[in-house]
């Protein structure tokens, strides 16, 4: 037993005292989250204010009232929580080289086509980030869905707002109906997490063994151990120690 604790205190030390360990252990992590952290501010920032224009020739989205084209929502459309969109409408077509002349920024074409096939064509001087693209899409999506239930259901917004229904699933085990647990679900998903971190760490630290394993044989040195200790004692000195290192890291 001695001499496995011998074992065992050689290779901790000795790669927990390595530069690389403290590398890995303090560098690696910070790294990751830099890295992830990066992509996904560059995928989310934009710093530039939208002038966007909407061509609504079909008048699906807004009105002309009095020589001045309004939304029909105007609230939706005001965009007051954030003052880097602004929303112009129009029923007249604009050209491609007129708008690249504009001071507008974004261009999009609403009529009854785009209605029927989902798309939306929206052109850009600059590739806006999601963000922008998302609160777009859902402004328009939300006209859409109110256009078409008032058009071809004679259903009014408010009552069309009125018929939304919003449901939560319930689920209880057939056999044992007293108990009910909305976390299920939630607590499978922690346990996959879980089951595949300690994959992870299995599979990482147990290639540690093999390489330091490997090293020995190639380097003789296990010729030496093994006329001083029992094969079963390297290698759960190796096991444990290994093992300590990766509970530190």
């Amino acid at each position: 037993m001695n001499k496995t604790s011998l074992i065992i205190k050689r290779e901790y030390l000795t790669r927990v005292t390595k530069k690389s360990f403290l590398i890995v252990t303090f560098l690696v992590p910070f790294l990751f989250v830099a890295v992830f952290a990066g992509v996904i501010a560059l995928g989310l920032s934009d710093s530039t204010n939208h002038n966007v224009l909407v061509v609504d020739s079909s008048g699906i989205l807004s009105n002309n009232i009095n020589g001045k084209i309004i939304p029909f929502n105007t609230e939706r459309w005001k965009n007051a929580k954030d003052s880097s969109i602004v929303y112009n409408f129009t029923h007249e077509e604009m050209e491609v080289q007129a708008f690249l002349d504009s001071d507008y920024t974004l261009k999009i074409s609403v009529d009854d086509q785009t209605v029927n096939d989902e798309n939306v064509p929206m052109l850009y001087k600059d590739l806006p980030s999601s963000i922008i693209s998302n609160k777009i899409e859902n402004n328009l999506q939300d006209d859409f869905q109110e256009y078409t239930w008032e058009t071809f259901l004679n259903v009014k917004p408010e009552e069309y707002k009125k018929a939304e229904v919003n449901i939560d699933l319930v689920e209880q085990d057939a056999e044992n109906l007293d108990v009910e647990d909305p976390h299920l679900r939630t607590r499978g998903w922690i346990g996959y997490g879980l089951s595949l971190i300690i994959y992870m760490t299995i599979f990482l630290f147990g290639s540690l063994v093999m390489r330091g394993v490997l090293e020995e044989k190639m380097s003789r040195i296990v010729e030496v151990l093994i006329s001083s200790v029992k094969p079963f004692q390297l290698l759960m000195g190796k096991i444990i120690g290994v093992g300590l290192v990766g509970l530190t890291q």
